[in-house]
């Protein structure tokens, strides 16, 4: 259908034009360029494409959304995409780099638009947690997960929230060890222990 095809030539053409931003004003440029990836990912996926097309558009829908969270975290409409573009891929593709990925945008964007408010709702980081530890146990040579549960781990602990960011920090250590994470995960847990 050639009405895709050219969804999906526009959708390569954005991609292609992704810069590193320099101002407010590139900011911008770049949430409306991810806004335009994410419309056309929504008619090509609303269109019923070939395995292979519809991967490469979740693909690009994903990032989108994962990018427009840290523009603006508060687009709350952001989460009711993500779940259910994370859904529609891990139900049709539930391993590989692709589920891998769809799961650790969805617990960023969930991160990056509920922490505000986290701190006034403890099961928000119990939630994050929850969804970050999935990830970590399904995708777990992934250098992402250590990030994310070292972040979701900082996150209840500037919310107060201790048990839930000592569990998320010790995790942080059982997945990422020897990594970057791990060790600063490591380093918390010393200081907190030390409190």
């Amino acid at each position: 259908d050639s009405e895709m095809k050219g969804w999906l030539a526009q959708i390569t053409e954005l991609q292609g034009k992704q810069t590193q931003p320099r101002s407010r004003a590139d900011l911008n440029k770049i949430a409306e360029n991810q806004k335009a990836i994410l419309e056309l990912a929504e008619k090509v996926l609303a269109a019923k494409p070939e395995p292979a097309d519809r991967d490469q558009v979740r693909d690009a829908g994903l990032q989108a959304i994962g990018l427009m969270s840290q523009v603006d975290p508060r687009q709350r409409t952001l989460l009711e995409k993500v779940d259910k573009l994370a859904e529609g891929t891990l139900a049709d593709t539930p391993d590989g780099p692709l589920a891998a990925t769809a799961m650790f945008i969805r617990a960023m964007t969930h991160l990056n638009i509920e922490r505000d408010g986290s701190e006034n709702d403890p099961s928000i980081n119990k939630r994050l947690f929850a969804m970050a530890k999935e990830f970590a146990e399904k995708a777990s040579t992934d250098p992402r997960s250590g990030q994310l549960l070292y972040m979701i781990g900082e996150n209840a602990l500037m919310d107060g929230q201790n048990d839930t960011a000592l569990e998320a920090l010790k995790f942080t250590v059982e997945q990422d060890s020897s990594g970057q994470f791990g060790q600063m995960a490591a380093g918390k847990l010393k200081l907190l222990e030390a409190v």
